[in-house]
């Protein structure tokens, strides 16, 4: 017999606030929890929650993965989650709630990155702890594509998320 190892409900680790929130929702190549039938259960808990999200941001770090997999390779994987997920994000239409799909082209390309960028480098360059944090880090991607992409992937995953400063991130579930 096979079981269903999808759960019925999302569950946040956090208390979230009492007040309607802009909600960023990064999703992470790699993780199968965000998409499909967890997916679902997220746009589940947004419908539910309506009342207490004023919009939502879904962050696709398409673009980000180049570093990995190439630039084609990645704006496809990008292509196939909207495809896969894209009765979900019907749903949400439906209800009326407002959402944004933003590849991660588009993230850098918006000013707040383009500020944040360089002092996410600087940072690298004279902060010893993050150097290490983001080395330590990259050692354990480094088998994707090399030590210098795993950083530079790191560096520019950095300064995106960094540059997302309206409502609650969810990253990477």
């Amino acid at each position: 017999m096979k079981t269903n190892k999808t759960p019925n409900k999302i569950k946040f680790q956090i208390k979230l606030p009492n007040e309607k929130i802009i909600l960023n929702y990064a999703i992470s190549k790699d993780n199968d929890r965000q998409t499909d039938d967890n997916f679902r259960l997220f746009t589940n808990w947004i419908i539910e929650n309506k009342k207490k999200v004023t919009s939502v941001k879904i962050i696709l770090s398409d673009y980000l993965n180049r570093f990995y997999v190439g630039e084609e390779r990645a704006l496809l994987w990008g292509k196939n989650w909207q495809d896969k997920n894209k009765k979900y994000l019907e749903e949400l239409r439906k209800e009326d709630i407002p959402y944004q799909l933003i590849g991660w082209r588009s993230l850098i390309d918006e000013e707040k990155y383009i500020q944040l960028k360089p002092r996410v480098d600087d940072l690298y360059t004279t902060d010893q702890e993050f150097k290490t944090t983001v080395n330590g880090l990259a050692t354990s991607h480094q088998n994707k594509a090399g030590f210098d992409s795993a950083v530079q992937y790191l560096l520019e995953e950095s300064a995106g998320i960094a540059s997302l400063t309206e409502g609650i991130l969810t990253y990477p579930s």
